[in-house]
């Protein structure tokens, strides 16, 4: 909460009475304003009726435009002065803005309203003062309250005390008080708030193997400012409670829970609901190198080939240009403390021997070959030092799992330096 500080002058005071001259104090010299920015951050929504007006409501006050909004009173003239802002279907978003936010209380008069600051006016009520001019006073008294009328969506705030005194936005950019009720009229707008989630549609998704659910299509429905099944969507943030496998494609139930943006108002608990994720296999084209690979998951291989092309491991372990017959493999974490961090490279597909499914890839010749069988030698380490995953056999002087393109085979390897067409590991796109 910001504070709005006054300083008086007295110099000239202190000169006079130096002098042998009576001087008023209050005559001495005008207020001089030393105040420090608001700070306002929040959601805030046209309001269009009276029903949505009610005591403990947090408001900022906005033309009719939604581009200009009351900052604060100038003591020197006794007018409000403005903070440029903007609305978007009715809706001005806030961030650490020079705003004043005034409380809504009950007025003196009956069914009349008072104003109270929360931040350059704090504690004070907004008040006609004389004249055209607005004021701020700590007692709630007639000249605090305020009377609200709507005519086809557009409000229109007059002084409980002297009604003919209308709120309103001038072209000199401030706000004062004004008999003519016509244009520029001040609106309200009020802080959003959420105070229950009704239903929830969602597209959850995630390709098999990758660690980012992607969430579309959102639809979200609530109570806002106190009216069900609007439309809540830009003010609360998904949140996947539970997470699933990723590693088989299919329908996962997926617990979401709900949390409030910032500065959206609500203290009600806004519960989950249950959605159901598609997680899709997609192991042809379209890959992409990763940077970091997960216990568990299913990978294809791929090295660049002739002509920098990128080439698919298939089932029988050679490089190929199509989409058709590539090669999964699952990165299998060792059980051993000693080897954190290394993984056996199982294969899941392979059509027949030596190439099997279930069997795994080792290199136990201390040769440029790749056997396949047992855990042997099988342990393989994941290298990003050039972004692309690629693997290190470390059993065996240290040898890349690599196509390297010896001759026109061009088949699983596994040679001593870390050739341009290492063996990597993409994702799915």
């Amino acid at each position: 909460m910001k504070t709005l500080l006054r300083r008086l002058s007295l110099a000239a005071a202190g000169f006079a009475m130096a002098l042998g001259v009576g001087v008023a104090i209050g005559n001495a010299a005008k207020a001089v304003e030393t105040r420090a920015e608001a700070s306002t951050t929040g959601f805030f929504k046209r309001v269009v009726s009276t029903d949505e007006i009610s005591a403990g409501d947090k408001i900022i006050l906005v033309n009719e435009a939604g581009t200009n909004a009351f900052r604060t009173i100038e003591v020197e003239n006794n007018y409000g002065s403005i903070f440029n802002v903007s609305a978007s279907n009715s809706v001005i978003s806030l961030s650490g803005d020079d705003v004043e936010v005034f409380t809504i209380e009950n007025g003196i008069n009956d069914g009349s309203y008072s104003f109270k600051g929360t931040e350059n006016l704090a504690n004070q009520y907004l008040i006609w003062n004389s004249g055209n001019t607005l004021g701020v006073q700590t007692e709630k008294a007639a000249k605090a309250s305020w009377t609200i009328s709507e005519t086809d969506g557009v409000l229109t705030i007059a002084n409980a005390d002297t009604a003919d005194r209308i709120m309103k936005f001038t072209s000199s950019r401030r706000v004062a008080c004004y008999k003519d009720g016509t244009g520029n009229l001040a609106q309200i707008y009020r802080m959003v708030d959420v105070s229950a989630v009704s239903s929830l549609s969602a597209t959850i998704t995630a390709p098999q193997g990758n660690e980012e659910w992607v969430i579309s299509n959102i639809i979200l429905t609530g109570t806002l400012n106190g009216r069900a099944d609007q439309d809540i969507s830009n003010y609360i943030d998904l949140v996947p409670v539970t997470e699933v496998p990723k590693t088989t494609s299919g329908n996962y139930p997926v617990t979401i829970g709900f949390a409030r943006k910032s500065g959206v108002l609500g203290n009600a608990d806004l519960g989950t609901q249950v959605l159901y994720a598609t997680v899709t296999e997609d192991v042809f084209m379209n890959y992409r190198p990763v940077k970091s690979v997960s216990a568990l998951n299913t990978y294809t291989l791929y090295a660049l080939g002739y002509a920098d092309k990128t080439k698919f491991i298939n089932t029988s372990h050679a490089s190929v240009d199509t989409d058709t017959g590539i090669e999964l493999f699952r990165l299998e974490p060792s059980p051993e403390p000693a080897d954190k961090g290394k993984f056996y490279l199982r294969i899941v597909t392979g059509s027949s021997y030596p190439y099997t499914n279930g069997e795994y890839v080792n290199n136990e010749n201390s040769s440029a070959t790749v056997s396949y069988g047992n855990t042997a030698s099988a342990l393989w380490q994941p290298n990003d030092a050039d972004g692309p995953v690629n693997l290190l056999n470390t059993s065996n002087e240290n040898r890349w799992l690599s196509n390297y393109l010896k001759d026109e085979s061009n088949y699983l390897g596994a040679y001593k330096t870390n050739q341009a067409n290492t063996t990597k590991v993409p994702t799915r796109r």
